[in-house]
């Protein structure tokens, strides 16, 4: 049983975490300047103590107390306790750039050595289908699972891709460079495709959002993120220190959501503008967070807490936004009729202007508010708010197709599919229809030209998919990219 763990930053001991023998969790730094390991315990002479260090760590874990049970019990560690389990070989691959190691290990990991064990298909199959049963009993899994520290609510597998395209299992100072995402069962069965598709419409429509891919292993599938805290230089995989907001605040991991504790609109903006290195890029890391929080309005996403918002940190000692990742929309899941009144009675994980529920966020005194909070222009929140009313669906619809196209579809896939984008059409126009998202500043009267032309009126590609359903891209004036020969890229091309 250990008492003490190096914490490395960047492969370099930087800090001893340290357990004192009434259980109390202390962080000294080797030096009282240089990087920090997190934004809540900048470098200091006097160590850190208390709820701040436990928190920080207690944050690199999986939420679950079952599955750190089991983790504890296949890794053979004291305790479930977070300073026990990082103890193992879990703390060696964390989040971000830190590892923790006992220090008769630092200088294997120093070697900058290792190695990557191809995985197959066959394997990662068996992985994710013991993943996803875990989501639901947390029964034992593989130990090789267990090596890879992700926090979380959702069972993960970190996994490295070699230049070959192949999947590979890492060891020594390699790091996991993806992390592959099952979707659980039941009510939430497809989570991952659902999370694909609004990543892929966000990064379309200008989102700064994680790249993923979706992916089927023999019959199990799975989301694909690459890992934002990964970079390759040199042609050697390297890794960038990263932290979520619970981390970077000092909070608990269930204090994610504001009304349990959680960190504020405002709170999260003043935050996002001192850690960066000017004012310009602190006002466009709050631009970006103000996008995340319109975006996750407009397609009924709950789940925007401040564990699924990350700060990665800079070598200048400074901290911007990472990209957008963990977004998904309730309108594939939730069980509701199509009225948008039930929408609007979903709850969000921080307080949208007078209150938490979708509807109050769409009343016009909600955007003030925002705007105030976050010290930006009104109507830049509403003309991202009609952005991505008037485009996520037809995003959305392109992937859907052109999954479909590929054949990574199957028929329960595709009823899915069909099921959130038909909720989310009419929620669609329920938002283009509110008096909140129209712009504050009277809109110019151009003067009429006598060569004026009428406006291109939009139609649907309709282009009949598998399994029944139609493509709803919506073409004005070319043809459907993907279904140049439908109904309605006929009708484009007669005009």
């Amino acid at each position: 049983m250990h008492d003490s763990l190096d914490v490395l930053l960047h492969g370099e001991p930087t800090a001893s975490l340290r357990r004192t023998r009434s259980d109390r969790l202390e962080l000294q730094y080797r030096r009282a300047e240089g990087l920090s390991v997190s934004l809540s315990m900048k470098p200091r002479a006097k160590p850190y103590a208390g709820e701040v260090v436990l928190n920080w760590i207690d944050n690199l874990l999986p939420d679950d107390e079952r599955l750190r049970s089991t983790w504890a019990r296949d890794n053979k560690a004291a305790s479930t306790s977070p300073f026990d389990l990082l103890a193992t070989p879990i703390g060696e691959d964390c989040a971000g750039a830190v590892q923790f190691a006992p220090s008769e290990e630092v200088d294997r990991l120093q070697l900058r050595g290792g190695d990557a064990e191809v995985a197959s298909i066959d394997w990662i199959e068996q992985r994710l289908a013991e993943l996803r049963h875990a989501a639901d009993t947390w029964q034992s899994l593989d130990h090789s699972l267990l090596m890879h520290s992700i926090g979380g609510l959702q069972p993960k597998l970190g996994l490295h891709r070699l230049d070959d395209g192949q999947w590979a299992r890492p060891r020594g100072d390699i790091p996991t460079t993806h992390i592959l995402k099952p979707a659980p069962r039941a009510e939430w069965s497809h989570l991952d495709l659902n999370e694909h598709i609004c990543l892929t419409a966000a990064r379309t429509l200008g989102v700064a959002a994680a790249t993923t891919s979706y992916e089927h292993f023999g019959e199990q599938s799975a989301l694909i993120v690459e890992r934002f805290d990964r970079r390759r230089t040199g042609g050697v995989w390297r890794r960038l220190h990263a932290e979520d907001l619970c981390q970077a605040f000092g909070l608990r991991p269930d204090q994610k959501v504001e009304d349990r504790g959680g960190p504020s609109i405002r709170a999260i903006s003043r935050l996002l503008r001192t850690c960066a290195p000017n004012a310009a890029e602190g006002d466009d890391a709050v631009r970006r967070f103000a996008q995340a929080l319109v975006l996750n309005l407009v397609i009924v996403g709950s789940d925007a807490h401040a564990k699924n918002y990350t700060l990665v940190h800079r070598s200048d000692s400074t901290a911007t936004l990472a990209p957008l990742y963990d977004v998904a929309s309730n309108l594939g899941h939730v069980r509701a009729s199509h009225d948008p009144a039930e929408y609007e009675a979903m709850v969000l994980a921080m307080r949208f202007g007078d209150g938490y529920t979708i509807g109050g966020a769409t009343a016009p005194s909600a955007w003030r508010t925002l705007a105030d909070e976050l010290r930006i222009d009104r109507d830049f929140l509403t003309e991202r708010a009609r952005h991505f009313a008037d485009g996520f669906g037809d995003a959305a619809q392109a992937e859907i197709a052109r999954l479909d196209a590929a054949g990574r579809l199957d028929e329960a896939e595709h009823d899915f599919c069909a099921r959130m984008m038909s909720r989310f059409r009419i929620w669609e126009a329920h938002l283009c229809s509110l008096p909140a998202l129209r712009s504050s500043k009277p809109a110019r009267r151009a003067s009429p030209r006598a060569d004026a032309q009428p406006p291109s009126r939009a139609i649907r590609c309709n282009q009949r998919l598998r399994h029944g359903a139609l493509c709803n891209r919506r073409l004005r004036d070319a043809p459907c990219p993907l279904h140049p020969n439908s109904p309605g890229s006929r009708n484009i091309r007669a005009r």
